[in-house]
């Protein structure tokens, strides 16, 4: 187990810079957890307690111009 805290701080610091999204997932019960949540939500970054949920979400973007898409040229629901 390394220390998350500098970990946290540093990937929040990087992400608002960064040119491709980044999502980010911190499983457990870990003291301070809700303060790096929150410090990597401040920097724009969707977090996720797990790893599935991360993955689901990051299925579901990649997915968004089809979906939507889709979702426009269905005439069936007007």
């Amino acid at each position: 187990m390394v220390d998350a805290a500098p970990i946290v701080a540093r990937l929040a610091e990087l992400a608002r810079d960064a040119r491709l999204p980044l999502l980010h997932s911190m499983m457990g019960t870990l003291p301070g957890k809700a303060d790096w949540f929150a410090t990597m939500e401040r920097a724009g970054v969707p977090m996720f307690n797990d790893v599935e949920e991360m993955a689901e979400a990051a299925g579901l973007l990649a997915r968004y111009p089809v979906l939507r898409d889709a979702a426009r040229n269905d005439t069936t629901s007007l």
